[in-house]
């Protein structure tokens, strides 16, 4: 088995999560799963996304800090959830290590875990371009590579590479502010599009609990032995230099 490195990290503000995913990409030479979650609701951008004028005063308006991820897709609204990294380079994750061989291997470990933990989960169907293209929200567009459960969108994934390594962002929803993500994405809402959370499946565990058997899982389908570690200091030093970057207001 690899040894990976495992961070948990505390509630954090969204402009550091971001910060310290983009140092370990750059600079780690380490396979690292990160857990996280966040200070407060927060909305995060893909990496290519346009900041839409609307979404961006939606958020002003509702106190949700806005930042940029270094990986794809498009905006989540980060709150009640497990979010995760990966970054590794290819020779130490299983093969394929094509894109969609990557986005397959930790669905199977998301969907492996989910049903382990009474939940029934499977892999996402997609939806065309067109529709996608429309949508600000991640949560509101679906694709192979993610994760339904009861018919409904309950995990998302974003991916960056360059051509020694990979970053995976995901994050899987234990409950929602409805009232805020309405405010924030209530045209996507109209497009058609729906997800579902932790709580509204039945999962009455602990945050803990999930995020133990979430690891178990990872062991087993990467084939990683995971050792709980921090931040290198180089990288708490890149950390410091590029939180003003992905904070977007």
């Amino acid at each position: 088995m690899n040894k990976w490195r495992l961070i948990l990290s505390p509630p954090l503000d969204g402009a550091e999560n971001m910060a310290i995913d983009e140092a370990i990409f750059r600079h780690s030479t380490t396979p690292t799963l990160r857990i996280y979650s966040w200070k407060s609701p927060t909305l995060s951008l893909g990496y290519f996304q346009k900041a839409d004028k609307g979404l961006i005063a939606r958020c002003t308006s509702n106190s949700v800090d806005i930042v940029r991820r270094p990986t794809g897709g498009r905006a989540v609204l980060h709150h009640c959830e497990f979010t995760y990294s990966v970054i590794a380079n290819y020779r130490d994750f299983p093969p394929p290590t094509t894109l969609s061989g990557i986005y397959l291997t930790l669905a199977g470990w998301q969907v492996d875990a989910l049903n382990l933990l009474g939940i029934g989960a499977s892999l996402g169907e997609k939806r065309s371009a067109r529709a996608y293209s429309k949508l600000n929200s991640c949560f509101n567009s679906g694709t192979p590579y993610e994760i339904n459960a009861g018919g409904k969108k309950i995990s998302g994934s974003a991916q960056r590479r360059d051509k020694e390594r990979f970053i995976q962002h995901g994050s899987i929803l234990m409950d929602v502010d409805r009232s805020i993500y309405t405010s924030l994405m209530g045209d996507d809402m109209e497009n058609g599009g729906d997800f579902t959370t932790m709580k509204d499946e039945g999962y009455s565990g602990t945050y803990e609990k999930f995020v133990s058997a979430m690891i178990k899982g990872f062991e087993s389908t990467v084939g990683a032995s995971l050792k709980e570690a921090g931040l290198s200091a180089l990288e708490k030093e890149l950390v410091k230099d590029l939180k003003a970057s992905c904070a977007i207001f």
